[in-house]
């Protein structure tokens, strides 16, 4: 399994409009909390590591269209050792627009 980066790539084609507006807000919302929670469940480096790994996963999907920056391995190491091994580390994966992939 993996993950897949499934928010959209260039919110600005879409800011101008009320409901997209709305939506990013939505999504700045529960990323700040799913942060919080990170950051109050962890100890501080490991808080840390998580919440900056998960920045580069979302940098990387920002800076390039090529799938392969939009697709995390479910083994790979450091979404492993750092991000999930985090509590509520999953879920801040989410918040950012990562999804479990579906099996085919």
């Amino acid at each position: 399994g993996s993950f897949i980066w499934t928010a959209p790539a260039e919110p600005r084609e879409v800011a101008c409009r009320a409901a997209a507006i709305r939506a990013a807000h939505d999504i700045c919302v529960a990323v700040r909390e799913e942060v919080v929670a990170v950051g109050n469940a962890n100890a501080p480096r490991r808080a840390q590591d998580a919440i900056s790994l998960c920045c580069t996963y979302v940098s990387n999907c920002l800076a390039s269209d090529e799938a392969r920056f939009r697709r995390i391995g479910a083994a790979n190491k450091a979404l492993c050792g750092r991000l999930l091994a985090a509590s509520g580390g999953g879920m801040l994966l989410r918040a950012v627009g990562f999804a479990p992939e579906p099996v085919s």
